[in-house]
């Protein structure tokens, strides 16, 4: 018999004693919306929302919601939609945009009529209604990436996925200079997966730690924060950005050069 390359390698590794680490703690920490973040004086529902009134399968839809802003509202506030369309229902959680701008995402995977209704723990927020029609997706919106057969990926619609993909380790400590660079040279590129590293703490980079306190932190977490949120599928899945030849964010021509990129 001829002897597999590497085999010697693979039995020496096999009587090696197998260690046993104890797995890290996980540190929760609970975040309790504030029960009166509004007074009772605050009429419910009548915080301004903007809201398209169509929509196309598995593109972005959302939200926009202009209410309070005092305190912290990324702690102290809680928003959701529930969509609805025909018997089903999925649920959209929001987050605060900052100067009082709360978004709410949602991926349509089903033509028809759907109807939204908010819930919030500020009384603006709460109970605002609305509906809109979705169509169906365009040339090149094959819905969200899923694995296929245990081992492949296919599209929500079942268009084959061939994923070629890089990795932006520190896109978050990057000015927007370099980010737009970056942007433009994957633009023109082969890739169509991105990973992008979003480390627990944020180390700011030399250049921020001799900023003014007054300063913004030019090392706070940019661009693919606003992306996240996006329900799709018949649960509650949340993709960061979809696959797709029209991939948008809020900001004003941002991320569009990553058309056809899918985060993971």
């Amino acid at each position: 018999m001829t002897p597999q390359p590497g085999g010697a390698l693979f039995a020496e590794l096999a009587i090696l004693e197998e260690a046993t680490l104890a797995p890290l703690p996980v540190a929760d920490v609970e975040v309790v919306p504030a029960a009166d973040y509004e007074a009772d004086d605050v009429s419910v529902g009548s915080a301004r929302s903007v809201a398209e009134e169509t929509a196309t399968r598995w593109l972005a839809y959302e939200l926009e919601l202009h209410g309070p802003g005092h305190g912290n509202p990324f702690t102290d506030v809680a928003v959701r939609a529930e969509f609805t369309c025909g018997e089903r229902t999925l649920t959209a959680h929001g987050f605060s945009d900052g100067e009082g701008v709360y978004r709410i995402r949602l991926l349509p995977d089903e033509k028809g009529v759907w109807t939204f209704r908010t819930f919030s723990n500020a009384r603006s927020l709460d109970s605002i209604t609305g509906t809109f029609h979705c169509g169906l997706a365009g040339p090149g919106d094959d819905g969200p990436v899923r694995v296929h057969e245990g081992a492949r990926f296919r599209h929500a619609d079942g268009t084959r996925f061939l994923p070629l993909g890089t990795t932006a380790y520190a896109w978050t400590h990057q000015d927007d200079e370099v980010e737009e660079q970056i942007l433009r040279s994957l633009a023109g590129s082969p890739f169509n997966k991105i990973r992008v590293r979003l480390p627990q703490v944020l180390h700011p980079p030399p250049a921020a730690l001799s900023a003014a306190p007054e300063s913004p932190p030019p090392w706070r977490l940019p661009r693919l924060g606003w992306n996240l949120g996006l329900v799709s599928g018949t649960r509650d899945d949340f993709y960061g950005v979809q696959s797709s030849a029209t991939t948008r964010r809020s900001a004003p021509g941002a991320m569009r050069s990553m058309a056809g990129m899918t985060f993971v």
